[in-house]
């Protein structure tokens, strides 16, 4: 037996979780877990970015957006700077409403643009 074919029973010994055909892990006795595709499914941590480096990235994006967009964004900017205490989060029923206004809308992410 080579060198190289001892380290990798090696591994083996050390390692016996196998990941099989259809997604499930096993341990060498045998129990199945979690599928592989949960095993690193875990929530990102809740950390964002300083705020400064948020607005950077915003601005570079907002530079290849229409010039009417990046005008009402810079109108939404400067009310947002003059009198930061009327901002107000969506509640959920905003975003209900809306979801029932649209309930029955049908529509064809590629179908071509009408003319009108």
């Amino acid at each position: 037996m080579s060198v190289r074919q001892r380290s990798l029973s090696g591994n083996k010994a050390r390692n016996p979780r196998v990941v099989h055909r259809r997604g499930c892990s096993t341990s060498s006795i045998g129990k199945a877990s979690k599928p592989s595709s949960e095993l690193g499914s875990k929530k990102p941590p809740s950390w964002s970015p300083p705020r400064e480096a948020r607005l950077e990235e915003v601005r570079r994006m907002i530079s290849a957006i229409d010039p009417t967009v990046q005008a009402f964004l810079g109108f939404l900017e400067q009310e947002a700077a003059s009198d930061p205490q009327r901002l107000r989060p969506f509640g959920g029923h905003i975003v209900q409403r809306a979801a029932d206004l649209v309930e029955d809308v049908e529509i064809d992410l590629l179908a071509p643009f009408e003319e009108d």
